[in-house]
């Protein structure tokens, strides 16, 4: 089963303090009050997903593609 979708968002993120960040063991740069970081996000997303009944025993997958690709996995048991 597919099923798709769009998404669209907007991440913020301020931090206070003072940053060290290395390239390599030589050279570092420092970051100091307000450091900050955006990243939007938008685009068209679809999913696939699968169940499998084992008995008692249900294993079930979904795979998101979009922006962020995500894989998710579970395991449960049920009597029906």
């Amino acid at each position: 089963m597919e099923v798709s979708g769009y998404v669209t968002g907007k991440s913020v993120t301020d931090v206070l303090g003072i940053y060290e960040v290395s390239a390599d063991p030589f050279a570092s740069e420092s970051y100091e009050d307000p450091f900050s970081i955006t990243k939007k996000v938008n685009g068209v997303t679809g999913n696939v997903g699968a169940k499998l009944k084992l008995g008692f025993f249900r294993l079930n997958a979904d795979y998101t593609l979009g922006e962020f690709n995500t894989l998710t996995f579970g395991v449960n048991f049920g009597f029906r």
